[in-house]
Protein backbone atom coordinates (compact mmCIF):
# COMPACT_ATOMS: atom_id res chain seq x y z
CA UNK A 1 0.00 0.00 0.00
CA UNK A 2 1.37 3.43 -0.96
CA UNK A 3 2.10 6.00 1.69
CA UNK A 4 -0.24 8.93 1.70
CA UNK A 5 0.71 12.48 2.55
CA UNK A 6 -0.81 14.01 5.65
CA UNK A 7 -4.10 15.74 4.97
CA UNK A 8 -3.35 19.46 5.02
CA UNK A 9 -6.24 21.83 5.29
CA UNK A 10 -6.26 23.92 2.14
CA UNK A 11 -8.13 27.17 1.90
CA UNK A 12 -7.64 27.85 -1.79
CA UNK A 13 -5.95 31.14 -1.01
CA UNK A 14 -2.32 31.26 -2.04
CA UNK A 15 -1.45 34.90 -1.54
CA UNK A 16 -2.95 37.92 0.09
CA UNK A 17 -3.09 41.52 -1.03
CA UNK A 18 -3.18 44.40 1.43
CA UNK A 19 -4.68 47.73 0.49
CA UNK A 20 -3.48 50.66 2.57
CA UNK A 21 -5.87 53.62 2.41
CA UNK A 22 -4.37 56.78 3.82
CA UNK A 23 -5.20 60.40 4.50
CA UNK A 24 -2.29 62.75 5.15
CA UNK A 25 -2.42 66.42 6.12
CA UNK A 26 -0.79 68.90 3.74
CA UNK A 27 -1.72 72.13 5.55
CA UNK A 28 1.77 73.20 6.68
CA UNK A 29 5.26 72.92 5.20
CA UNK A 30 6.19 70.46 7.97
CA UNK A 31 3.14 68.30 7.14
CA UNK A 32 4.09 68.31 3.45
CA UNK A 33 7.61 67.22 4.33
CA UNK A 34 6.28 64.44 6.60
CA UNK A 35 3.93 63.27 3.84
CA UNK A 36 6.77 63.12 1.32
CA UNK A 37 8.86 61.14 3.80
CA UNK A 38 5.91 58.74 4.33
CA UNK A 39 5.63 58.13 0.56
CA UNK A 40 9.37 57.47 0.22
CA UNK A 41 9.34 55.03 3.14
CA UNK A 42 6.23 53.19 1.89
CA UNK A 43 7.98 52.61 -1.42
CA UNK A 44 11.16 51.49 0.36
CA UNK A 45 9.33 48.84 2.44
CA UNK A 46 7.60 47.39 -0.62
CA UNK A 47 4.24 49.13 -1.02
CA UNK A 48 3.13 50.01 -4.56
CA UNK A 49 1.02 52.95 -5.66
CA UNK A 50 0.89 52.10 -9.38
CA UNK A 51 -2.27 50.02 -9.02
CA UNK A 52 -4.37 53.17 -8.61
CA UNK A 53 -1.95 56.09 -9.06
CA UNK A 54 -4.38 58.99 -8.63
CA UNK A 55 -5.87 57.76 -5.38
CA UNK A 56 -4.81 57.56 -1.76
CA UNK A 57 -4.21 53.83 -1.91
CA UNK A 58 -1.11 51.67 -1.67
CA UNK A 59 -1.04 47.96 -2.52
CA UNK A 60 1.22 45.15 -1.34
CA UNK A 61 1.22 41.41 -1.98
CA UNK A 62 2.17 39.19 0.94
CA UNK A 63 2.43 35.49 1.64
CA UNK A 64 -0.08 34.74 4.35
CA UNK A 65 -2.58 36.19 6.79
CA UNK A 66 -0.10 35.70 9.64
CA UNK A 67 2.13 38.40 8.14
CA UNK A 68 -0.58 41.05 8.27
CA UNK A 69 0.33 42.19 11.79
CA UNK A 70 3.94 42.75 10.68
CA UNK A 71 2.76 44.87 7.74
CA UNK A 72 0.59 46.93 10.05
CA UNK A 73 3.45 47.47 12.50
CA UNK A 74 5.78 48.52 9.66
CA UNK A 75 3.32 51.08 8.34
CA UNK A 76 2.39 52.43 11.77
CA UNK A 77 6.07 53.07 12.49
CA UNK A 78 6.24 55.57 9.61
CA UNK A 79 2.80 57.22 9.75
CA UNK A 80 3.11 60.99 10.27
CA UNK A 81 1.24 62.80 13.04
CA UNK A 82 -2.40 63.63 12.23
CA UNK A 83 -2.46 61.01 9.45
CA UNK A 84 -4.95 58.18 9.20
CA UNK A 85 -4.49 54.77 7.60
CA UNK A 86 -6.62 51.68 7.05
CA UNK A 87 -5.16 48.37 5.93
CA UNK A 88 -7.61 46.02 4.25
CA UNK A 89 -6.45 42.46 3.46
CA UNK A 90 -8.04 40.49 0.62
CA UNK A 91 -7.19 37.10 -0.83
CA UNK A 92 -5.99 36.59 -4.37
CA UNK A 93 -9.38 35.07 -5.13
CA UNK A 94 -11.22 38.13 -3.81
CA UNK A 95 -8.79 40.44 -5.64
CA UNK A 96 -9.63 38.68 -8.90
CA UNK A 97 -13.31 39.54 -8.39
CA UNK A 98 -12.75 43.30 -8.19
CA UNK A 99 -15.05 45.08 -10.61
CA UNK A 100 -13.61 48.01 -12.51
CA UNK A 101 -15.31 50.61 -14.64
CA UNK A 102 -14.52 53.85 -16.39
CA UNK A 103 -16.73 56.75 -17.35
CA UNK A 104 -17.21 57.93 -20.92
CA UNK A 105 -14.09 59.60 -22.31
CA UNK A 106 -14.57 63.32 -22.84
CA UNK A 107 -13.48 65.15 -25.96
CA UNK A 108 -10.05 66.74 -25.77
CA UNK A 109 -10.06 70.49 -25.17
CA UNK A 110 -7.98 72.89 -27.23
Amino acid sequence: MAKTKPNKKRTGYNTWIAFCFYDLPYDTPAACKAAARFHRRMKKIGWDKNFMPHTKVYLRWFGGFGKLEKLHTEVMSIVPPDAEIRIVPVTDKQFGKILTGWGKMRKPTL
